[in-house]
C-alpha cells in the first residue's frame, strides 16, 4: 500500500507560510477538502470492516479485533439485541392494569423490565403475550468500530 505521510504536514506548512489571502483560502480550502474525501472513505472503509467482523461472528455479540501490527489495529464491538418499546403506553396500561409494571419501568421513556423475555415466555395468558411482543422490538444496532494506531513519541 503505498502512504504520503507527507501530505498533510505539506499543506498545513502551505497554510502557515501563505503570503495572500488567496493562498492561504486556497491552502485551508484544500486541506479541507482532504479531510472531508479522508471521512468519507474512512465511513466506506467502516461498512466492510463492519461486514469482515459480522462475517466472522455470525453476526453473534463479540470484539473483533483486527491487527495491522506496526501500524495499530481496528476493534469492532459488536452489541447484544436489546428490546426497545414501540407500543401504545396508555391501551398496554389499560389492557394489562396492575400487571403493566411488572414488564415494563418507566422513567421518562418506557423501558423493559430486565427479565422481560423470561416473564413473556412464563406469561400464560395468550393475549397478555401478544400485547407484550406487540410492544417491542428488535432495536437495529450498528457495530462501532474503532481505530488505534501506535503512539509516536514527540
Amino acid at each position: 500500500m503505498t502512504t504520503n505521510t507527507d501530505l498533510i504536514p505539506n499543506m498545513l506548512d502551505a497554510v502557515l507560510t501563505a503570503t495572500t489571502d488567496e493562498d492561504l483560502a486556497r491552502a485551508a480550502l484544500a486541506l479541507v477538502r482532504l479531510a472531508e474525501e479522508a471521512g468519507r472513505a474512512v465511513e466506506r472503509a467502516k461498512v466492510r470492516i463492519r461486514d469482515v467482523a459480522l462475517e466472522r461472528t455470525d453476526g453473534l455479540p463479540d470484539t473483533v479485533i483486527l491487527d495491522a501490527h506496526d501500524a495499530g489495529s481496528v476493534a469492532v464491538n459488536i452489541p447484544k439485541p436489546t428490546l426497545r418499546f414501540i407500543g401504545d403506553r396508555d391501551s398496554l396500561r389499560e389492557s394489562l392494569g396492575d400487571r403493566y409494571d411488572t414488564y415494563f419501568r418507566e422513567k421518562i421513556v418506557v423501558s423493559l423490565a430486565t427479565d422481560f423475555r423470561a416473564l413473556v415466555e412464563n406469561t400464560r395468558d395468550a393475549t397478555v403475550r401478544g400485547l407484550l411482543t406487540g410492544a417491542v422490538a428488535e432495536a437495529d444496532l450498528t457495530p462501532r468500530v474503532s481505530f488505534r494506531t501506535p503512539t509516536k513519541a514527540p
